[in-house]
């Protein structure tokens, strides 16, 4: 029988943040960390995560159209909760809100970004694994380099793919192309 991959995608163009920082330095106590607060309004559960405001990675800061992905996919499981046991893969993920809140409507989550964010994914995850507990789901975080076909191959299906503000740099639309192809 053949898979349906179904791929939201909400592209935006961004600005990356050309600040200096350093994934070796302690991120938990820094003071250009904060806290941010993202209400899931219809399931009644507040999602935390950290940014980094002056990261100089532009997945550090939690972004206008992952939190519009997120409550998208909420409002679309109100009637049917269509998400509840997908596996789910969430491409550039960043602080992961979009894949977090998947995770609490029951999916089963992989979280995928470079290996400087993989800090933030696990403090995302860490942040809210009550709340994705409580509804079943799962989530993990991994790195994935998008231009490593090797391992892309190698990965598992997905019945949905999560996008959002992954095109920012117009050198890696050829990169965002072959991932996609890949799937």
């Amino acid at each position: 029988m053949p898979r349906t991959v179904i791929l939201i995608c909400f592209l935006m163009i961004c600005v990356r943040l050309t600040a200096e920082t350093s994934v070796e330095e302690d991120y938990w106590s820094r003071e250009d960390l904060f806290d941010k607060q993202y209400p899931m309004i219809t399931s009644n559960i507040t999602l935390h995560f950290r940014q980094n405001v002056t990261g100089n990675h532009s997945g550090c800061y939690l972004w206008d159209s992952s939190r519009e992905l997120a409550d998208y996919l909420e409002r679309s499981c109100l009637k049917n909760n269509w998400i509840r046991g997908k596996n789910v893969l969430e491409l550039g993920a960043g602080l992961g809100c979009a894949g977090v809140a998947t995770a609490c409507l029951g999916g089963n989550v992989t979280l995928t970004d470079l290996p400087e964010m993989l800090p933030y994914m696990q403090d995302s995850i860490n942040r809210n694994i009550d709340n994705i507990e409580k509804t079943a789901g799962k989530i993990r975080a991994e790195i994935l380099y998008w231009t490593d076909k090797k391992k892309i191959r190698s990965m598992s299906r997905y019945d949905v793919i999560l996008l959002s503000d992954v095109i920012y740099d117009e050198d890696y639309v050829r990169d965002d192309l072959f991932l996609l192809d890949s799937f």
